[in-house]
């Protein structure tokens, strides 16, 4: 259950990025939400990832780097992505596993891809994010 306040941060057509608190532990949500009918309230759905702190700090560290062709790990069997495809970018955050029979490392279905105008969005709220992740690590 999620426990106290949530500060939420929109990327626009309706993603979003939360802070919260979920069994004493400090996330980053990144989720896709939708609408059951217009204007009705926003439910997540299944299209997300939840980053610990120090997942967000690695995410951090590799975020003015990442351009087409290039993959960062950011912690945990999780990467970030920017790729081309369908001619436009997205930044792909996404959780891997290593297949039983081969044992190739695979993309999983926990995961989010952004467009370049989400990507810009939440650049553009980075430091809000970081704030509301302090507030919450220090309680």
């Amino acid at each position: 259950t999620t426990a106290g306040p949530e500060d939420s941060f929109s990327l626009g057509n309706l993603r979003k990025v939360s802070v919260n608190m979920f069994k004493d532990k400090v996330l980053v949500n990144i989720r896709e939400f939708y609408q059951r009918e217009e204007g009705g309230a926003e439910l997540a759905g299944k299209k997300g990832i939840a980053l610990t702190p120090q997942q967000w700090e690695e995410l951090e560290k590799v975020r003015f780097q990442l351009e087409e062709g290039k993959s960062f790990p950011i912690g945990n069997k999780r990467q970030v992505t920017c790729a081309v495809f369908h001619g436009k970018k997205l930044y792909n955050l996404r959780e891997f596993y290593d297949d039983k029979i081969t044992g190739e490392e695979k993309p999983g279905n926990k995961g989010i891809a952004l467009s370049e105008s989400q990507w810009e969005q939440l650049n553009k709220q980075w430091e809000d994010i970081n704030a509301s992740i302090r507030k919450l690590v220090a309680h």
